[in-house]
């Protein structure tokens, strides 16, 4: 009776410690304002991929404890691998931070301002749509112009941080009339 109970106790404790599922979550966040990056690309190596919701979170779960390769990717992003260890029972909680680098960002704004050619950013499509006579009107009224990347712009957190220098400097210098005035599809417009 007292080896069936130690046998039992040491079954238990292998199977709790090799069978039940463990998991890697974590967010993915951008180098430039640690903000989420949506979509982005997760992989496992021999698994199978996921990619991160809209808060950057992703999930992998029912996974044996052991050492673990992950690559992380995403447009206008540097890709990053690392290697994780599950050892214990607690999820692995992780904090991934993707570098880019910005040709517009909150600087360059602040030096387009200073030498009076700011811009509003705009992401359009392979077939950008042109100026209206109200665009027009507006560049001229404003002092600054519509620029529009077309299909491929820079990561979405250089373009926020540019664009928000831009609409304080609006608010500041005109408070906020301009807005009634702004075309919709200039980025990170609230």
């Amino acid at each position: 009776m007292f080896m069936k109970t130690i046998f039992a106790i040491f079954v238990t404790t292998l199977v709790s410690q090799t069978c039940f599922p463990q998991s890697i979550t974590g967010t993915i966040l951008s180098s430039v304002d640690k903000s989420p990056i949506a979509h982005a690309s997760v992989s496992l190596a021999n698994a199978s991929g996921t990619v991160s919701d809209s808060v950057g979170h992703f999930v992998f779960s029912r996974l044996q404890k052991g050492r673990y390769s992950l690559r992380f990717s995403a447009i206008h992003y540097e890709s990053l691998d690392t290697t994780v260890v599950i050892q214990g029972a607690l999820p692995l909680q992780l904090e991934i931070i993707l570098r880019t680098s910005c040709d517009y960002d909150a600087k360059r704004a602040s030096e387009d301002i200073q030498l009076g050619h700011p811009k509003l950013l705009i992401v359009g499509s392979i077939a950008p749509i042109a100026n209206s006579k109200e665009d027009d009107q507006f560049e001229r009224t404003y002092g600054l112009t519509y620029f529009d990347f077309g299909d491929s712009p820079p990561a979405d957190a250089c373009i926020r941080q540019y664009n928000e220098v831009i609409f304080q400097h609006l608010n500041s210098k005109f408070g906020k009339k301009w807005q009634k005035h702004v075309r919709s599809d200039v980025h990170s417009l609230k």
